[in-house]
């Protein structure tokens, strides 16, 4: 869960790196997925919304708010930068269910919906992305089940 499986990240872990080692590998990924960000969409809204996901999900809101992440801006646009973060693959979408009795692709409310990141390694770094880097002993608490954390 700490590393992820994005395979520089494995790799580091296969090698015996310590995970402050690891988060670094883990930063230089999130700054390569920011620079693709940026040719898409170079005013970095997209970044932010990618950046907005751990803070988003500790909040105890049934959706993901847009605005809460880039302000509020021209929502035709803000959807569109939504779906080409969707279309990068970096993230996953899980949305409300009506009825999760029956089918839930006929269900599924599009405009209620919590995002994740695609990789568990990236998520624990971004968590901590204002840190020069994510020191062992938070890896250790985490990986403990004793990292104080909103419930």
């Amino acid at each position: 869960m700490a590393v992820g499986g994005m395979p520089q990240a494995v790799e580091a872990y296969v090698e015996g790196k310590n995970f402050s080692e690891i988060d670094m590998v883990k930063r230089q990924i999130i700054s390569l997925y920011e620079d693709d960000f940026k040719k898409i969409d170079a005013s970095g809204r997209i970044s932010a919304l990618y950046h907005a996901i751990p803070a988003q999900l500790s909040k105890d809101s049934r959706k993901y708010w847009i605005t809460s992440a880039i302000g509020k801006k021209n929502n035709t646009r803000a959807e569109e930068l939504l779906y080409e973060l969707l279309d990068s693959k970096t993230i996953l979408p899980c949305y409300n269910s009506t009825d999760p009795r029956v089918s839930l692709a006929d269900t599924k409310d599009f405009d209620s919906y919590k995002l994740y990141l695609a990789d568990t390694g990236l998520f624990v770094t971004l968590m901590f992305i204002d840190r020069p880097v994510t020191e062992n002993d938070v890896y250790a608490k985490l990986l403990s089940d004793k990292l104080p954390a909103k419930g």
